[in-house]
């Protein structure tokens, strides 16, 4: 019965696994939206919120340090 359980366990924590990548993908997606509107806070926000879920995103990380030389030309301290 333990085998059992633990296969069950395995296949929860993929599917777990599967739906923070989708909702770290959709964080992502709503940053590219707001990055495009203009918004680099919010973008940043979103991006932030995409690696908290998924740390190895191959772009999230790239495009936080992009939007952040931004902001620092736009409105350098």
């Amino acid at each position: 019965e333990a085998e059992g359980n633990g296969s069950r366990n395995t296949v929860e924590r993929k599917e777990g696994g599967e739906r923070k990548l989708r909702e770290a993908e959709a964080h992502y997606a709503e940053g590219m939206r707001l990055f495009l509107a203009e918004d680099l806070d919010g973008a940043i926000r979103e991006w932030e919120r995409t690696l908290a879920l998924d740390p190895a995103h191959p772009k999230a990380r790239r495009d936080i340090e992009k939007a952040r030389r931004l902001k620092e030309k736009i409105s350098p301290r």
